[in-house]
């Protein structure tokens, strides 16, 4: 089956972390709001929340923080891009003579792929979570604060290195199943779309685009919540099982689920821009 065009390690970090910063810009105000909801001790909804937020703090309130994502949304998918081929480089020079693949074209074996899955979480979540942590702390606080560096200072000053790094199990937990499911669902959407369906290159990176980042969504849950929660509290007091049984005491099993449907929304908006980007830079890498 026909496969999205791929690069090197290195090019697919650049065109991930092009791509992924392009997608950030458009798709902020809305990860906003879905960070206020999941940090808050009370169910919302989207619109109560953006209501809220724009009565209180202005237009200005959804940008909060926008410098972090900017550059951690790059970080992220150059990382998650770049390490699936890392594992999959992995694979081939230690695992690949063994398995009998000899050619290219050959269906990518079920041990390659996951490998290059769980290599991928590994890198996106390590190098994601001081970013995700200074993003959550900037987005829930109620007042105007510093930029990103004195956030950086306050949370080092008060927690040391620690803080930064607060919800890190939780965020590479997360980032596992997620890269796996993402890059998983977007490859295979796009096969049948291009071998099945006869879309052209373009048509089908947009498409898959959608479908890729619904399933991640549905994947990182209850993660994703519990990770918020984690990161966006003033000192470290919890653990992650800590967190989450706090959140079933007071809202049960709907308290996990609070922000899905804002975090699907804001995924599609950054995939469908993020993607076809990444694809676009490869095709430009490619030519020269």
């Amino acid at each position: 089956m026909p496969q999205p065009q791929r690069g090197s390690i290195a090019t697919e970090a650049f065109c991930g972390a092009v791509g992924g910063t392009v997608g950030a810009l458009v798709a902020y105000p809305i990860d906003t709001v879905k960070t206020r909801l999941q940090a808050g001790p009370k169910n919302g909804t989207v619109i109560s929340t953006a209501v809220t937020l724009c009565r209180n703090e202005g237009i200005g309130g959804f940008y909060r923080g926008v410098q972090i994502m900017l550059i951690s949304q790059g970080v992220y998918i150059g990382a998650s891009l770049g390490g699936m081929q890392l594992g999959r480089a992995m694979y081939d020079e230690f695992l690949g003579a063994s398995t009998g693949k000899t050619h290219p074209n050959d269906p990518e074996p079920w041990a390659r792929f996951l490998l290059g899955g769980t290599v991928s979480g590994i890198c996106c979540g390590t190098v994601t979570t001081p970013f995700e942590r200074l993003r959550v702390l900037m987005q829930t606080q109620k007042r105007n604060v510093g930029g990103p560096l004195t956030t950086l200072r306050e949370v080092f000053r008060s927690q040391g290195l620690h803080g930064v790094f607060t919800g890190l199990p939780i965020t590479v937990l997360r980032e596992i199943p997620g890269c796996i499911v993402w890059i998983g669902s977007y490859e295979w959407c796009y096969s049948q779309l291009t071998s099945t369906l006869g879309w052209g290159r373009q048509s089908a990176v947009l498409g898959s685009a959608v479908v890729a980042p619904i399933c991640w969504s549905l994947s990182v849950f209850p993660m994703e919540r519990i990770k918020v929660q984690m990161q966006a509290v003033g000192a470290i007091q919890e653990s992650a099982t800590q967190t989450m049984l706090r959140i079933l005491r007071r809202q049960g099993m709907a308290g996990l689920m609070v922000g899905l449907v804002p975090l699907i929304s804001r995924n599609i908006i950054i995939d469908i821009v993020q993607l076809p980007s990444a694809d676009l830079m490869r095709s430009v890498l490619a030519e020269k």
